[in-house]
């Protein structure tokens, strides 16, 4: 944790609050979930970078608002919406310490759309995985990835290739043994594409009984959010790995915090 701390500030340091990569276009999904959402009400803060007491920190420190004015002027304010594209830490640890605590030695793990590498690094720290595969569309995000791996000397382990996960089918249906997808679509397709691409993902990862998909949040969710049947896409496909959310695994967590981890889900391909 001290080691991951170091590159989360390391990591601060390099990208915007909002960690967006320059010139990065974001679309809000237009989907119940996100009603009401828009571009003037919604702030972009990374829950790998920051915490909710780190989002106060900064509150405090003036260098962001929880809220926004409805009435320029006046006292008429309402609270900001905040969106994240990074599994949260606690996220990660429920990740790697928990759900797949057994199941990742010698094992390859495929990130689509891996980001700021947050999987990548936690899954170095934290597994005994052979190999972490970041795949991201975004050169910017790529490049900062490789300096990152070669700073803290993860390329025993970990590499990240710049590509479109549609163009890498083998890497799916032949060498990952884990999948971990993080709301890797809604923000950056359209419905059409994203469609095209889960489609493709299903054809992929059926090819490789046993597989493994971790989604955040749900991929019923993710599948119904694309317009898609997910009871008729999931059918011959995956099955759900029931997780036990309320173990104990942590202590003193909150009720936010308790709906963090239930944003994991884990699957098995039949």
């Amino acid at each position: 944790m001290v080691r991951l701390g170091r590159m989360i500030k390391d990591l601060r340091t390099r990208v915007p609050i909002s960690a967006e990569a320059p010139g990065e276009k974001t679309t809000i999904p237009d989907t119940p979930e996100f009603k009401g959402f828009t571009e003037q009400n919604t702030v972009h803060v990374d829950g790998f970078l920051f915490s909710e007491e780190d989002v106060d920190d900064l509150v405090d420190e003036g260098k962001m608002s929880r809220n926004y004015c409805l009435d320029c002027g006046s006292r008429k304010v309402a609270p900001l919406n905040f969106i994240s594209h990074s599994a949260s830490v606690l996220q990660l640890q429920f990740l790697y310490q928990v759900a797949l605590a057994d199941k990742v030695k010698d094992k390859v793990i495929v990130d689509v759309g891996s980001r700021l590498g947050a999987v990548l690094y936690s899954g170095h720290l934290f597994t005994r995985a052979s190999k972490l595969i970041g795949v991201e569309i975004n050169e910017w995000f790529t490049k900062l990835q490789q300096d990152m791996i070669k700073k803290y000397k993860m390329d025993d382990r970990v590499q990240v290739m710049c590509k479109d996960i549609q163009s890498m089918p083998e890497l799916l249906s032949k060498e990952a043994d884990i999948v971990v997808m993080n709301n890797v679509f809604q923000f950056f397709n359209e419905l059409a594409t994203q469609q095209q691409i889960w489609k493709f993902m299903r054809t992929e990862t059926k090819k490789k009984s046993g597989l493994l998909l971790v989604t955040l949040p749900s991929l019923q969710e993710q599948l119904k959010e694309a317009g898609m049947s997910a009871s008729k896409l999931m059918r011959g496909w995956v099955k759900e790995v029931q997780l036990d959310y309320d173990g104990g695994w942590f202590e003193d967590l909150n009720d936010d915090e308790l709906e963090e981890i239930k944003q994991v889900h884990l699957y098995r391909v039949v």
